[in-house]
């Protein structure tokens, strides 16, 4: 008798509680939560939602006078066909010398998929430091580009010591045939960097006392010569 009690019990409770469950939903998980009396629970619910795309520059190193490329990569997509963007960066340290999709994991998308690329287009200004309007798009019946790769390989050359960022800005997808903006928090952002450090102390002293060495065997050999 005391355990039918009980039992009855435990089940109209758990009856009252899942009658005031209600689900809220974050970025990046739900909670449900309800109350009985005075007592409040929250609890953890998985969640179905995907990670937003993410756009996202490269980082490298280079020495003054170094010719280098920068990717340009997408991450979480599902059926990326589009994309534009603007990248600035500091002019007196780095300059650019061109961008290009050949290559690149979007080219091969595109090709993969039965269709091919419309044509990069963009502008560069060495002056103000920026890849204006660099953007291509997949015509045919290609799907797209999932779940992530290199859109664009930029190519720049290291001009003096210093850092710059390689800022992303101005940025428009279309994913899985939804327009994303940028602008309006549709996707992530990262910014890239390149560094171009001082040459370091010890390869200075490599150079000096390589150099230094190589005179004395010179004119070491001189004097044998000359005996």
């Amino acid at each position: 008798m005391e355990r039918t009690l009980i039992g009855r019990t435990i089940l109209a409770l758990s009856c009252f509680l899942l009658g005031n469950l209600t689900e809220t939903s974050t970025a990046g998980a739900t909670t449900a939560s309800g109350s009985s009396g005075d007592a409040l629970f929250t609890a953890a619910l998985p969640s179905d939602d995907p990670p937003p795309p993410v756009l996202s520059g490269g980082t490298t190193t280079a020495s003054v006078g170094d010719v280098f490329t920068v990717p340009i990569s997408i991450a979480n997509v599902q059926g990326l066909t589009s994309f534009q963007f603007d990248l600035t960066f500091n002019p007196s340290v780095i300059q650019a010398l061109g961008f290009t999709d050949i290559g690149t994991d979007f080219a091969s998308a595109a090709s993969s998929g039965g269709g091919v690329l419309t044509g990069i287009t963009g502008f560069i200004d060495n002056t103000t430091g920026v890849l204006s309007g660099v953007a291509d798009s997949m015509s045919g019946p290609a799907t797209g580009l999932t779940p992530s790769g290199v859109l664009v390989d930029a190519t720049f050359q290291a001009v003096a010591i210093g850092t710059t960022a390689l800022a992303l800005n101005n940025a428009f997808l279309t994913d899985n045939r939804v327009p994303l903006s940028s602008a309006n928090g549709d996707f992530v952002v990262q910014n890239g960097q390149v560094a171009v450090p001082e040459p370091s102390s010890l390869i200075l002293v490599s150079f000096a006392v390589g150099g230094l060495g190589i005179l004395r065997w010179r004119r070491a050999r001189g004097s044998v010569r000359a005996d």
